[in-house]
């Protein structure tokens, strides 16, 4: 028997090795995708022939309505067009419906659609009384063909023809408010002077037609009606009220237009119908103040010249009362002379595009603490004033009343003219400052010297240098109340030539007195402000 011959491990291996692999079967993979995109069209597709049906049920429904519409002998239509219109969408159907009615006297032009939306629920009812309601409506918008709407034009000259009394010279149409069109069309048609241009190139406007046949429409910004054929003027009577009146009284009302008035006020005349009667009414305005006058009948021109003078000196008599009163109490304010609060309501004043004197007397010395106040407010350090004093001034000048705060956001940027919130008040929210309501008489005040010099301001300090050489003081006396001008950085850095004058002649208690405070100063503006102090002296 023989034996069994070991196995060729080799040879397994090789064999093994060349054995094709078996692919996995996708059938089955495949299957169960195409099965998930199968089950997802199933509901799209049953929503589209959802919608689909839905919209032909909303077209039949239409169709229907359509066929059910009855019109009366005495309408003005042959027939009304309805059309049905659906868009389908993902997730909604959108629906109108146009009701077109045809005009039994198509020639003349066509009424423009009427249209309604449902892209919400609809019901049958609800179509049809939209379309009953487009159907009666009291006036439809009428769009005329080219020769209807020439046939008109001529009847309206005709008609503008027929009335040539009703007209008036074109100095006066300006004042008729309310009826300048019809003026500038008879100017035009009777004596050819086409200041608005030829009438036949103007276009009727607003014309629609009304369920009687009637159509009304505008031409020259003027209402007229035409009916079988006839044109009307709506407002005939009104028109020939006026021209009676003008022509009555042309040389009364030419004087009137030329008038002398004050170069504070605006004179404003009209020529209107008021309760059926005809007139001129005038409005004088000074600033918010308005005194009005009617005048109807034959007018006077003396009397109304006359009037305009004694209102006139009426208003300036109050206004100057009321100026003198506010600048009396202005005097007593804190703040009067002080340049530093007159140059932040001025910079305020222009940066809102408020009016500021033309004449400003110390625009020079503005100007220059204008920059310093820039300076402090950039975090830089100024010799003449701080940040905060200017911060106090502001509160200062919102106490009394010439600066008012503003509620309002501010989102304007750091770019050109822009800002982010009020810089004269670094700590508020949502806040801007503005001119006061008598911020303009505090600009003008006049300037009064006061008597005592340890009361003087800037303003006096700076008039009081300019004009020292004239006045008498007793120096011994005076010394030490005029070493208060050194408490007025602003006058001693704006006007140093005068200052280096002046401590040439002070005494030497004085240099002490200036070195002693440039000592004790702390803060490092007010130190520079020392230091430069003692420069000046020789």
């Amino acid at each position: 028997m023989a034996k069994n011959k070991p196995k060729n491990q080799e040879h397994d291996l090789k064999t093994e090795l060349h054995k094709e692999s078996k692919k996995p079967n996708p059938s089955p993979i495949i299957n169960k995708k195409a099965q998930q995109k199968q089950n997802k069209k199933k509901p799209n597709e049953e929503r589209k022939n959802r919608q689909k049906a839905e919209a032909q049920r909303f077209s039949d429904s239409v169709q229907k309505l359509q066929k059910s519409i009855k019109l009366s002998g005495h309408s003005i239509f042959q027939a009304v067009d309805v059309k049905a219109i659906t868009k389908i969408n993902k997730k909604s159907i959108n629906r109108k419906i146009i009701v077109q009615p045809v005009l039994k006297e198509c020639n003349i032009g066509y009424v423009k659609q009427i249209e309604f939306r449902y892209n919400g629920n609809w019901t049958v009812d609800e179509v049809k009384k939209d379309i009953a309601n487009a159907i009666l409506k009291n006036e439809y918008e009428l769009v005329l063909t080219a020769e209807t709407e020439l046939m008109i034009k001529q009847k309206l000259f005709n008609m503008v023809k027929s009335r040539h009394d009703v007209s008036v010279s074109s100095d006066f149409i300006p004042m008729m408010k309310g009826n300048e069109g019809y003026f500038w069309l008879s100017r035009s048609v009777l004596h050819g002077h086409n200041e608005k241009g030829e009438p036949v190139n103007h276009h009727l406007t607003n014309v629609y037609i009304k369920n009687d046949g009637k159509i009304i429409f505008r031409y020259y910004q003027t209402a007229f009606e035409m009916t079988n054929g006839s044109v009307k003027n709506i407002t005939a009577g009104t028109q020939k009220k006026l021209a009676a009146f003008v022509n009555e009284n042309d040389s009364a009302i030419r004087k009137y237009m030329h008038t002398e008035i004050s170069p504070d006020s605006e004179l404003r005349l009209t020529i209107t119908v008021r309760d059926s009667v005809a007139g001129l009414h005038a409005v004088l305005i000074f600033d918010d103040k308005k005194f009005k006058k009617n005048m109807t009948g034959i007018v006077d021109s003396e009397a109304f010249k006359l009037w305009v003078e004694v209102v006139s000196d009426e208003y300036h008599k109050e206004k100057r009362e009321f100026i003198e009163m506010v600048q009396s109490k202005q005097r007593r304010l804190k703040i009067y002379g002080s340049l530093l609060h007159l140059t932040i309501l001025r910079t305020i004043a222009k940066r809102e595009g408020f009016d500021w004197p033309d004449e400003d007397e110390y625009e020079w010395i503005e100007n220059i603490v204008e920059k310093e106040i820039v300076k402090v407010q950039a975090g830089k350090v100024s010799s003449m004033l701080s940040i905060s004093g200017v911060v106090a001034a502001v509160n200062d000048l919102v106490n009394c009343g010439l600066l008012k705060k503003i509620d309002e956001k501010i989102f304007t940027g750091k770019g050109k003219g822009g800002r982010y919130g009020e810089e004269f008040l670094p700590n508020a929210k949502n806040a801007i400052l503005k001119p006061g309501d008598d911020y303009v008489i505090f600009a003008e005040l006049p300037f009064e010297r006061k008597y005592t010099i340890s009361e003087f301001t800037d303003i006096d300090w700076i008039d009081w240098l300019k004009n020292r050489q004239n006045e008498e003081l007793n120096d011994k006396t005076a010394n030490t109340e005029m070493m208060n001008i050194l408490e007025h950085s602003i006058v001693v850095l704006s006007c140093k030539d005068e200052m280096r004058l002046f401590l040439s002649e002070r005494p030497q208690s004085w240099c002490d007195y200036i070195e002693t405070m440039e000592e004790m100063a702390e803060d490092k503006g007010e130190k520079e402000y020392w230091k430069t102090v003692q420069t000046m002296i020789p």
